[in-house]
């Protein structure tokens, strides 16, 4: 009995170390499994952010709308490239419909820029009597630049066109967990939405510090800020920036920019971030079609044949990684000099009323000898008044283009400079680059253009070549050294001339020997005749808008007055 009872125990226990062994297996199993389908799902979690990733990054280049054969979007050609100078401009206008630029959210926010920078320089102009056509063009531009953008945030919104993105680098990154042909692909569906984030925050456009990006007496509180990071690099703590979601109004328009803050890289972003931002939780009020920053999407790990495993859905936040400039490339301001006359002026009733006699005579930038202007009756009780020979001229000669411009007389010198300066400063591309009024007046200053202008070359262009400089050369010059030229060389400005300077005189270093013969009976005040000069200039400026390149002429007026006076009284012998 006793050793019935031992055999029962002894097979009970076995049957009970084979049913816990079994229950331990069976555990085992499950946390394998377990093991597998979180590392699985891991691994798809890993390979779906890999694959958002790089939409980010594929998307700020890779999708695009090329620029239309049309007036209002082809003067953005020379902002299309990633260039500051406008390289490819030329190109772009002359080659077939198949290569004209691409804009993509790596440039589209220098379309809005050039759009905006045009808009600025009509409305100044309006604001002082001057617009003339300058707003109608700057409407052109924004229609041209929305038009642009509109496709742009089209092409966007279309799901198609990030899926090979995703799965380029997605299906790459390894899955295994889930089984040795499991690779991870873009599940298309809902889940891939785009979201407008960062609103507030600095753009990819820079701007010249106000007092060289604006207009003379124009402003705009609100145009620029400095950089929204914590830690700004030091290459950008000295930067201005356009804002991104946030209307730049003017005029009756809104110019919109998208946010990239400076100096970042796509990056991953939280859901519940890219959430808040949709369109549907907080609308962007202004912006119709606004272009998204951002982008959600689902990747589900699949097998060869087709037997569906893991879904993840990840959010990027993508970003150009390069900062531009809100500038004009491809512009220009032209510099005319108007021929120069000595006018000869006598007083036949007495010094108060002057008069001029003979037809004004053309002098050139060197000196000159004029014959003596004799006029009948050209002093009080005088039978002639002459004005002797004259040397003219003293006032060009040996002088630059700037002692042209800005020399004596010197009034309205710190009118010019406003004017050329800022326009200089939108010419250029480079970020942080500012042109300064010592550089500027360094372009103009080249003791080149004493020769110039001893050769009779009268009409200048300021232009910018590599985006950077600037550069002063009469107009066979330029057009060879900016080819683009050869296009917009005709084009005048949009605006109407109004006068900065206006009859400024100063003594003439000149002599002249001036003499007369009194009337029968009346005798020369002792003294007179006597004769001396005046150099005299008027400054002219006209601004363009840039719609059609122009950014404005400077004409600049210089003349010579040569003065004879004469009295002689009755005599009473």
């Amino acid at each position: 009995m006793q050793l019935l009872s031992k055999k029962n125990r002894t097979r009970g226990s076995i049957s009970l170390g084979a049913v816990l062994a079994f229950v331990l297996l069976l555990i085992g199993i499950a946390f394998f499994g377990l093991t597998m389908y979180m590392g699985g799902q891991n691994e798809t979690k890993n390979a779906t952010d890999a694959g958002m990733l790089n939409v980010g990054k594929r998307v700020a280049d890779d999708v695009s709308v090329p620029l239309m054969p049309s007036p209002n979007e082809l003067i953005f050609a020379d902002v299309a490239n990633d260039t500051t100078h406008g390289e490819d401009y030329l190109a772009s206008l002359t080659l077939g419909l198949s290569d004209l630029k691409e804009i993509n959210l790596h440039r589209i926010n220098r379309i809005w820029a050039k759009a905006l920078q045009i808009g600025i320089n009509a409305e100044a102009a309006e604001r002082e009597g001057a617009g003339g056509q300058g707003k109608a063009n700057a409407q052109k531009a924004f229609e041209g630049a929305q038009s642009i953008s509109n496709r742009l945030a089209n092409k966007l919104q279309q799901k198609e066109n990030l899926y090979n993105f995703f799965d380029e680098l997605a299906g790459k990154n390894s899955v295994r967990m889930l089984g040795t042909d499991i690779r991870t692909k873009a599940l298309r569906g809902n889940n891939w939405q785009t979201s407008y984030m960062q609103r507030g925050r600095e753009s990819n456009i820079t701007v010249a510090p106000p007092q060289y990006s604006l207009p003379p007496n124009f402003q705009m509180p609100d145009l620029v800020m400095k950089s929204s990071r914590k830690n700004v690099p030091s290459s950008g703590k000295d930067l201005f920036f356009l804002s991104g979601y946030k209307p730049i109004e003017l005029g009756d328009r809104n110019f919109w920019q998208v946010p990239f803050v400076y100096d970042e890289t796509p990056r991953m972003v939280s859901g519940s971030e890219f959430g808040d931002n949709l369109l549907k939780a907080k609308p962007l009020q202004g912006w119709d079609k606004p272009i998204p920053n951002a982008f959600s999407g689902e990747g589900i790990a699949e097998s060869k044949g087709g037997k569906a495993g893991q879904k993840a859905t990840s959010w990027v936040l993508t970003n150009p990684g390069q900062t531009f400039r809100m500038s004009l490339p491809h512009s220009f301001v032209r510099i005319k000099l108007d021929e120069m006359y000595v006018h000869w002026y006598f007083f036949p009733f007495g010094p108060t009323k002057k008069v001029e006699f003979g037809d004004p005579e053309k002098y050139g930038y060197k000196l000159e000898t004029m014959g003596a202007k004799r006029m009948p009756f050209g002093g009080a009780f005088c039978s002639y008044v002459s004005s002797g020979e004259v040397e003219v001229g003293g006032d060009v000669i040996a002088r630059t283009l700037d002692q042209i411009i800005f020399g004596l007389p010197d009034e309205g010198k710190e009118k010019i400079e406003a004017y050329l300066c800022n326009r200089a400063n939108e010419m250029v591309g480079k970020v942080g680059k500012v042109v300064t009024v010592d550089e500027l007046h360094d372009s103009l200053n080249s003791p080149l253009t004493i020769l110039y202008l001893l050769a009779d070359q009268r009409e200048f262009y300021m232009f910018s070549s590599d985006g950077e400089h600037i550069e002063v050369l009469p107009k066979y010059l330029a057009l060879v050294k900016a080819p683009w030229l050869l296009l917009k060389q005709n084009e005048e400005p949009d605006g109407t001339e109004m006068k900065l300077v206006d009859d400024a005189d100063c003594p003439a270093a000149l002599y002249n020997s001036a003499s007369g013969q009194p009337l029968p009976k009346c005798l020369m005040v002792p003294g007179l005749p006597i004769g001396w000069g005046l150099w005299d200039k008027d400054v002219y400026w006209t601004p363009g808008s840039g719609y059609n390149s122009c950014l404005g002429d400077l004409r600049v007026k210089r003349w010579t007055e040569i003065y004879s006076l004469g009295i002689a009284v009755p005599s009473l012998l």
